[in-house]
């Protein structure tokens, strides 16, 4: 089986602790990173995004909820129609 490098940056803690847990399974970084690598293969990787609003989606629904409570109901009967209401609101 041929063989090839990879290599990448990582912070010196991350790398330090990562060699901790290495030694500590009695393996190196390097057997700690190749069984990873062949876990993501086998099991697959789902890298889940942190979502968080933006301050335009924070202050729109701010705004709507307002106007909710003011008793403000505002029904719209096309895309244009909505985009000309959430233009007005603040941003």
């Amino acid at each position: 089986m041929s063989r090839s490098i990879i290599s990448f940056n990582i912070q010196t803690d991350i790398k330090n602790r990562l060699s901790d847990m290495a030694k500590e399974n009695g393996l190196t970084i390097s057997d700690l990173m190749r069984m990873s690598a062949m876990q993501i293969l086998s099991r697959g990787i789902k890298i889940e995004p942190n979502y968080e609003p933006s301050d335009y989606l924070k202050n729109a629904i701010s705004e709507g909820e307002r106007d909710l409570a003011k008793g403000y109901l505002f029904s719209v009967d096309s895309h244009e129609a909505l985009s000309a209401y959430t233009d007005k609101l603040t941003r």
